[in-house]
């Protein structure tokens, strides 16, 4: 968490000079990705390792539909707050008239190893 604080203060000018709709979708986009990644992983696993829990490493004791729930919530979250972002950054991107071209080379040979 302080990490992402830090992180915040530090693209704080960066954020402020996008517009209005792009903030927007960067905030939400971070909000659902932070929320998902810090704060229902956070609830999944103090659902799976009970402080209360005679055995808190009993992996039996937390198979069951509620954590696995969980964790696909987390899951869930993290993958959309990552689709909006995409989202927002090539919104952005096509508003500005910003291009780009991706070409591939012909012929061009993968290396196995």
């Amino acid at each position: 968490g302080i990490v992402v604080v830090i992180f915040g203060l530090i693209y704080l000018r960066f954020l402020l000079a996008l517009p209005r709709r792009t903030q927007s979708l960067f905030l939400l986009a971070g909000a659902l990705y932070l929320g998902g990644a810090i704060g229902i992983e956070m609830l999944a696993w103090h659902y799976r390792y009970p402080l209360h829990a005679p055995d808190p490493t009993d992996w039996e004791g937390s198979k069951d539909i509620v954590w696995a729930l969980l964790s696909h919530l987390e899951e869930v979250l993290e993958m959309v707050g990552v689709a909006i972002f995409l989202y927002a950054l090539l919104s952005y991107l096509a508003h500005r008239r910003i291009g780009a071209r991706l070409t591939f080379a012909r012929g061009a040979r993968i290396r196995e190893r």
